[in-house]
């Protein structure tokens, strides 16, 4: 198996966002349930937009939560949200996430990380913005398909990697990753999270960002599940720091994955 750290708090709870869109009362009663099961280990902080702050803050179980202001909404709506978070006495704000755009540095005063979620057809100058800031800030990109933007291509998501490798700026996912392999869904390709882990420890690892992508659409179980298994402590612990988390909407589907795979233990 691989390093334990190479999976624990991977997968960020994004349960009231779709494709699921549980209600948050689900979401949460979910959350409780698997609290107490090893499966937790493999789960971080809970993704909440604004608009569900009020019910959230309602829970009387500690939540840790990272405010989320998706691209379109208002810097000062995710921000008052956030606020809320962190004035509720009961509940943790874990960090804010919002898309880049004039003023997203107000973000910085919260004291928790940022999440700046760039355009995966034009991001270099945007993650050159968050450098200075590289210790409390973190790139995101969408690798899910939405109406305004397709799921990018490897060598886009490759081309990201890399470029916050050459920055030593972290980064984290959103979208589209529901499984541990890469793989065709419908009309959409979607990513595998194993092949991502695998691709991250290639770009550290200097290889070019054609070898990059390639990894990144492997669609054999066998080879990708063999690149991560060859990760040991060091290894794993640097392709976490590069490469923070991503947003699942159903977190059982990859932990079911890691499961059916033998790379992670039975639930207890």
């Amino acid at each position: 198996m691989p390093p334990p750290v190479l999976f624990a708090g991977l997968i960020d709870d994004a349960a009231v966002f779709p494709p699921g869109s549980h209600p948050i009362d689900v979401a949460l009663a979910r959350r409780f349930e698997r609290s107490a099961t090893t499966d937790a280990r493999y789960v971080g902080s809970l993704l909440i937009p604004a608009a569900h702050v009020d019910r959230t803050l309602r829970e009387v179980h500690p939540v840790p939560i990272v405010m989320i202001g998706r691209p379109g909404t208002p810097l000062d709506d995710a921000l008052k949200a956030a606020r809320e978070v962190t004035a509720s006495g009961t509940h943790a704000l874990a960090g804010i996430q919002v898309a880049h755009q004039d003023g997203w540095q107000r973000c910085l005063d919260l004291g928790v990380p940022v999440a700046i979620e760039v355009p995966a057809d034009d991001f270099e100058q945007r993650l050159n913005d968050l450098v200075p800031q590289r210790f409390q800030t973190l790139a995101k990109l969408r690798t899910g398909s939405t109406p305004a933007n397709p799921v990018p291509t490897p060598a886009q998501l490759a081309a990201f990697i890399t470029a916050c490798r050459d920055r030593e700026l972290s980064f984290k996912l959103t979208g589209g990753m529901h499984h541990a392999i890469t793989h065709d869904a419908g009309q959409e390709r979607q990513f595998g999270f194993l092949n991502v882990l695998a691709a991250v420890d290639a770009a550290l690892r200097a290889d070019a960002p054609s070898a990059i992508a390639q990894l990144l659409d492997v669609e054999s179980p066998e080879v990708i599940v063999d690149a991560v298994c060859a990760l040991d402590d060091t290894h794993a612990h640097d392709v976490r720091t590069l490469f923070q988390s991503y947003g699942c909407c159903d977190v059982d589907d990859p932990i079911n994955d890691l499961r059916t795979l033998g790379l992670i233990e039975e639930k207890k």
